[in-house]
């Protein structure tokens, strides 16, 4: 349920939501976004020390790196949500 509507390039609450709900759901957002940042930045670290260890072309590296690239588009579609 959408508890938004775009007017005239504002977004204004839809009736009958409440703004604490609407706030709650926003900060929850935020939330999901920092944890996707950070599990961004824990792969990034573990593919590094990965590749210290000669381990680049392990299948645990491939994997994490594949999850990187996954992180890297949920991350792009936040971003250009909060432009």
């Amino acid at each position: 349920m959408r508890l938004t509507r775009k007017e005239n390039e504002v977004y204004v609450l839809t009736e009958n939501v409440d703004a604490e709900l609407a706030i709650e759901k926003l900060g929850k957002l935020e939330d999901m976004y920092d944890r996707l940042l950070a599990e961004y930045e824990n792969t990034e670290t573990q593919l590094q020390t990965l590749k210290e260890q000669g381990k680049a072309k392990s299948v645990t590296y491939r994997q994490q790196f594949a999850n990187k690239l996954k992180l890297k588009e949920l991350i792009g579609r936040f971003e250009i949500a909060l432009k």
